[in-house]
């Protein structure tokens, strides 16, 4: 029978907590980037293309910030996992009950999610360059 590494209550708390965090910070954002979307339209047209590009590189340069902040820590993860050669790594708590593995498949799950966060950090990189592109078209 596989070892079973039980759910964490408190751990279940603090992600819906922080979920409920970063809801409350997007809401009043989501509102401010409509009240400012709203002034640009009443822009003459070359101001507001000015206005649209630069919002655009702001925008998606802090959501790029973001994705590779967290392929970093999802990178290092994942490298704690191949150097203990367990997964979850001990001193984890997990959300849902989870069936621990060791050995080669522990390994091979971290790699996979080493892999996904070079994958995330690349694909923040191409979205930044593709928005820069877009708004040097704009300007």
């Amino acid at each position: 029978m596989p070892e079973i590494q039980y759910a964490d209550p408190a751990a279940r708390r603090r992600v819906l907590l922080l979920f409920a965090v970063v809801l409350a910070v997007m809401l009043p954002l989501a509102w401010a980037g409509d009240r400012w979307l709203d002034g640009v339209l009443a822009l003459e047209r070359t101001e507001a293309r000015a206005a649209l590009a630069i919002g655009l590189r702001r925008a998606v340069a802090a959501v790029a910030l973001l994705l590779i902040a967290y392929a970093a820590h999802v990178f290092r993860h994942g490298r704690r996992i191949a150097r203990t050669g367990r997964f979850p790594p001990p001193g984890v708590s997990v959300i849902r009950d989870t069936v621990v593995l060791e050995g080669d498949a522990a390994r091979r799950r971290a790699l996979l999610i080493q892999a996904i966060a070079c994958c995330l950090a690349v694909l923040a990189l191409l979205l930044t360059a593709a928005a820069f592109y877009l708004a040097a078209r704009l300007d």
